[in-house]
């Protein structure tokens, strides 16, 4: 801990598991994280905003204000005055109306490095730096009406080509290697063609098709898959066998803005021309500029082995596209991009006060904390799976914040805190029953026989029912009741 403190370096876990990371550094597999707890003080029973979650807390660590007083209330945010089922993510810095650490700061000739602070977008810093903020990672937007799923990435989120049917992926076949040219020899060559879908685009994109050549022996071995941009293999981009990643490609993407470069990594996790197999995951495809101040600062950020990563990976583990250990690795891209970027900026630019967020805890428990609980999962292999895939987690963390506490001085406070923790999900209840129960609402059959919310004939008569009713319709705008 600093004996005199000259700057603060504030780095933020989204949603760990406190007493875990603690095992987890006192025996040895956090180094860094363990060194700051011997070094320094780990606090307990820390007081925390209601509601624990996101936009509200990290608000009001860098403003010390409750979320009533700065007014970032929820994920999503009621203006005072608008219909009661008007709201919008809890994301623009806008509606805060408490005045941020590095604001204060400023004021005083102080300098403020942020990056990747939710609920700091657009930025207002006259002499600082920041990367990201409008959403929870880089090149990832929750700057929208509230309704469910509604963030956005700056060109595409992940994609799986796969000759099995599997939910959202793109299902692909081996084709005859037609129209190729400068065909590599082999007895057995087959192409696949990759038609790019850019599913949760921020801005229209102009579609492209890559196109494989799947080469492999006689014997069924050594099957190997040359990604290019058109049918020539001098077009090739990355050339792979099953199992490996490609490095980082970089390409151009014709947008309804412009050209923007972007940057993505593939893995081909399975490939068999004899067993008709296919499947390659392509990351998020991550634009390289828009999302930082001074507008120029983020070409300047370059990491060798790291993507800034939106949500990479976690939502293909739930579909079903990927294995623990292929999250495992897109987690670490992620977290090594930020420890590059924020290394570069500490190295290069002025500042006196720096604050950091990683979300990826908070993803990794909503995707699979029942699947680590032993009384929720009676599959003891399946437990001990997750709990090496959390274990390798919080390595890649502790990895990350050794980079960046590298770069602190001794008159340099580091502080490493958390908005919230997680749980398993062991108890539902159903909010419809509750308004019913209560008067509020009322069920109706609309065209289709299903019971749904009659929005018209549901009231709002205290703070309490408010909130249950903005979040209820935030959520499902149908208000369709499932039977049962």
């Amino acid at each position: 801990m600093a004996k005199s403190v000259k700057k603060v370096m504030l780095i933020g876990l989204d949603a760990p598991i406190a007493p875990r990371v603690y095992e987890y550094a006192k025996r040895g597999d956090l180094p860094h994280i363990k060194k700051l707890i011997e070094e320094g003080v780990y606090a307990l029973n820390c007081l925390v905003p209601y509601p624990t979650i996101t936009p509200p807390n990290w608000v009001t660590i860098v403003t010390g204000a409750w979320p009533g007083t700065h007014g970032i209330t929820d994920f999503n945010v009621h203006i005072p005055g608008d219909p009661l089922d008007v709201t919008h993510q809890g994301f623009f810095k806008k509606d805060c109306k408490a005045e941020f650490l590095w604001e204060a700061a400023e004021k005083v000739g102080k300098k403020s490095i942020i990056v990747n602070y939710p609920t700091t977008w657009p930025p207002e810093l006259k002499n600082g730096y920041q990367l990201g903020g409008g959403g929870l990672s880089i090149d990832s937007y929750r700057l929208y009406k509230a309704v469910p799923g509604a963030y956005k990435i700056s060109l595409a989120d992940e994609q799986l080509f796969s000759i099995e049917e599997l939910p959202l992926a793109t299902q692909v076949r081996f084709e005859e290697p037609r129209g190729w040219s400068n065909l590599p020899s082999s007895r057995k060559i087959k192409s696949v063609t990759l038609p790019l879908v850019y599913r949760r685009a921020k801005i229209p994109i102009k579609e492209k098709t890559w196109y494989a050549l799947v080469t492999e022996s006689e014997s069924g071995e050594s099957a190997g898959v040359i990604l290019c941009t058109k049918k020539d293999t001098n077009s090739a981009f990355a050339n792979l066998k099953a199992g490996q990643w490609s490095s980082i490609i970089k390409q151009d993407f014709l947008t309804q803005e412009g050209i923007r470069q972007a940057a993505f990594r593939c893995k081909l996790l399975e490939c068999s021309i004899k067993d008709n197999k296919f499947k390659l995951y392509l990351t998020p495809i991550c634009d390289l500029d828009g999302w930082s101040y001074p507008p120029e600062l983020a070409k300047r950020i370059s990491s060798k082995e790291g993507l800034p990563l939106p949500r990479g990976g976690f939502n293909a583990l739930t579909l079903g596209w990927i294995d623990t250990e292929t999250l495992a690795e897109c987690i670490d891209y992620q977290n090594i991009w930020l420890a590059d970027a924020c290394v570069y900026l500490l190295e290069n630019k002025e500042w006196d006060l720096f604050f950091m967020h990683a979300h990826c805890p908070d993803w990794a428990y909503h995707t699979f904390a029942n699947k680590l609980d032993p009384s929720l999962n009676p599959n003891k292999d399946e437990v001990a799976e997750y709990e090496k895939l959390e274990l390798e987690m919080y390595r890649s963390l502790d990895r990350m914040i050794g980079k960046i506490i590298e770069k602190a001085s001794d008159e340099t406070l580091v502080i490493v805190v958390s908005d919230h923790g997680a749980k398993a999900t062991t108890h539902h209840f159903d909010p419809v029953k509750l308004l019913i129960e209560a008067g509020l609402t009322v069920l109706k059959e609309d065209e289709m026989g299903r019971k749904v919310i009659d929005w018209e004939r549901t009231k709002a008569v205290d703070q309490r029912s408010c909130y249950i009713y903005i979040n209820l319709k935030g959520r499902d705008q149908q208000g369709i009741v499932e039977p049962g």
